[in-house]
């Protein structure tokens, strides 16, 4: 079985970029644009990854076939992947980047699939989220919190896959509490 996750890389426009890279317990595509200046809002970084593939073949695009229409990326990725769990790279692409992880899997048996989407964009400014502010203040950059803790996507998909099963206990934890406390038992 093999089953695929394909997204558009979100950095910028034009110029975006998509490295495969692989990591302890994980692969995936570093998505970036190096064309944007330093301070642009839309600089920053996107990750896509396979976490504990196993003994699962992890195949990946770097982009699909260049072009728009239906019948130049999707439709070529999709008439191979069924068939094969990925497609062979064209030398010109667009910025979609896929990545596909293949297991065999016994029958009445299951198997755990786990995709990680990590994002770091440290320029957020009032103006790119649509917020009101004071006349001359649009461009100040306010920042994410959580860049001042992962230098990119990439660095906080490997701060996941190290802690995955503390981090999912955590967050069920906390909403438990959450829950608890907006809708206390009678």
């Amino acid at each position: 079985m093999a089953i695929a996750f394909a997204i558009d890389n979100p950095v910028g426009d034009k110029g975006r970029a998509n490295e495969f890279r692989e990591g302890s317990n994980f692969k995936g595509l570093l998505m970036t644009n190096p064309f944007l200046d330093q301070a642009d809002p839309l600089k920053g970084s996107f990750a896509l990854a396979a976490l504990d593939p196993g003994d699962g073949k992890v195949t990946h695009l770097r982009g699909w076939r260049g072009g728009s229409r239906w019948r130049v990326g999707p439709l070529a990725f999709w008439m191979t992947f069924p068939m094969t769990g990925t497609r062979p790279e064209d030398a010109v692409r667009d910025s979609v980047g896929s990545l596909s992880l293949k297991r065999e899997i016994a029958p009445r048996a299951t198997g755990v699939f786990t995709f990680l989407l990590s994002w770091n964009f440290p320029n957020r400014t009032p103006e790119r989220i649509g917020w009101n502010t004071p006349k001359g203040e649009e461009k100040t950059v306010i920042g994410n919190w959580y860049c001042t803790r992962f230098q990119d996507a990439w660095a906080s998909v490997e701060h996941v896959a190290a802690n995955l099963p503390r981090l999912e206990e955590q967050t069920r934890a906390f909403v438990k509490r959450s829950a608890a406390a907006l809708c206390p038992a009678p």
